[in-house]
């Protein structure tokens, strides 16, 4: 009898070589799924920019596959950095990264300042300020001049409140706003500003450019240096304009160096670009500026050498104020001259004698009304500007001549100390020395 197969070997015969089968089978069919995908994705899924999208986001630009925002880049300062499309997106490229960037509030700031610069006064801040300054320009501008006529006369800021009040009395409508010393204050700086900008820029054009200074002292008794800077404009016009007003430290040449540094600072001229565009220096002839060794002029050179390679001596023109030269040639010729130091004692003497007593020009004035001449004022003779001053002097004694002579002698004709002064005087105005030196000058 052949030996019988149980029903459980059976099936474990026939079971195992089904399931290799149909495993082998499962196996094929994933990885031919996946090949149709993949070969999906490369064909159908592949995302790419639409025209569509460039033709509705007009910002948006596509360069050698990368997508960005062409307005952001252009204003750097202003878009954000780190956005995609200001990066530029060159994979996955999607519609709503175009919508979310649209509504951001940094590329909205950057199309709106692209429109500021390519349509001037389209923006809503510049429309209101059109608006503001149509309204308003007029008054601006009467408020504006009246601070400058302050500055430039040198009045006090606070006769500001008071002067619009007369304007608006006058029938000027200056308005209600700024019209007290602080606007005026704010005014004045305002046009300072302005006109340095302006003489900076100038000096900036300019290949070469000379310095003028001189010291002073204001009412405060503060000493101070004031300088001017002189150079050739675009147009070939020689330029002679205010650096600055600088308030000394001490009056040394140390401080007179470092004020001067200050001023043409102000208007950027800085120590290295005065070695390169400064040819001259030009200041009056006190030892503290012109010194050989420790003068100004010798310090603030000594510091511009520092940025040169040669040093600027050979080519540097330091010239002693010709003005001032002549005021000390004429002052020393007339030491020479004995009977000059005379002429001007008697000229500085009448001015004396009628500046200071108020009844006598009173009388002069009656005078002057009866012999039907016109009374001027006497000028004195100041020991700086000595020569301008002495021909207003001399101008003024010349045009009150007759009536000086006719007061002079009413006087001397009584007794006192003004009698023998007044007589001492007439004796010398009727000589004919003085009466010849007298149009001379």
């Amino acid at each position: 009898m052949s030996k019988q197969k149980s029903i459980s070997s059976f099936f474990k015969q026939g079971g195992g070589d089904d399931e290799k089968r149909e495993s082998e089978r499962a196996k094929l069919k994933i990885e031919k799924r996946k090949s149709q995908q993949s070969a999906y994705d490369k064909s159908k899924r592949t995302r790419t920019v639409q025209e569509s999208w460039l033709s509705e986001y007009e910002w948006a630009t596509e360069e050698d596959g990368t997508l960005f925002c062409k307005v952001c880049r252009q204003f750097p300062l202003i878009a954000d950095s780190k956005s995609s499309l200001y990066i530029g997106i060159s994979s996955k490229f999607k519609k709503e990264t175009l919508k979310f960037h649209a509504k951001s509030a940094k590329h909205i700031r950057c199309v709106e300042h692209k429109t500021a610069v390519e349509q001037p006064g389209s923006s809503a801040i510049e429309k209101s300020a059109k608006k503001v300054d149509e309204i308003n320009s007029k008054k601006y501008e009467v408020l504006m001049n009246t601070a400058y006529y302050v500055a430039q006369e040198g009045e006090a800021f606070s006769k500001f409140p008071g002067l619009c009040d007369l304007m608006e009395k006058n029938g000027v409508t200056v308005g209600q706003n700024y019209r007290n010393r602080q606007a005026c204050t704010g005014f004045v700086t305002g046009a300072s500003d302005t006109l340095k900008a302006q003489t900076s820029q100038a000096v900036e054009k300019s290949r070469f450019v000379s310095i003028l200074c001189d010291g002073a002292t204001d009412k405060a008794i503060i000493e101070q240096e004031i300088i001017y800077i002189r150079y050739v404009d675009e147009h070939g016009k020689l330029c002679t304009k205010l650096a600055d007003i600088v308030d000394l430290e001490k009056g040394d040449a140390q401080g007179v160096k470092t004020g001067v540094i200050q001023a043409v600072d102000s208007i950027g001229l800085t120590v290295e670009t005065l070695s390169q565009k400064l040819v001259g220096i030009n200041t009056d002839g006190a030892s503290v500026n012109m010194g050989k060794k420790g003068g100004a002029i010798r310090l603030l050179m000594d510091e511009v050498n520092q940025h040169l390679t040669t040093a600027c001596d050979p080519y540097m023109m330091v010239v002693h104020c010709i003005a001032h030269n002549l005021e000390l040639a004429v002052c020393d010729t007339k030491k020479g001259c004995h009977y000059l130091a005379r002429f001007e004692e008697t000229l500085k003497g009448i001015f004396k004698f009628y500046y200071y007593s108020p009844k006598k020009r009173r009388e002069i004035y009656e005078i002057a009304v009866v012999l039907d001449k016109e009374e001027k004022h006497y000028g004195g003779v100041q020991q700086v500007r000595w020569v301008a001053s002495q021909q207003r002097a001399l101008k003024s004694l010349l045009d009150n001549y007759e009536v000086t002579v006719v007061h002079l002698e009413e006087i001397a004709s009584k007794r006192g100390e003004d009698a023998a002064r007044a007589k001492g005087y007439i004796q010398e105005l009727k000589t004919e020395r003085y009466n010849n030196l007298i149009p001379a000058f």
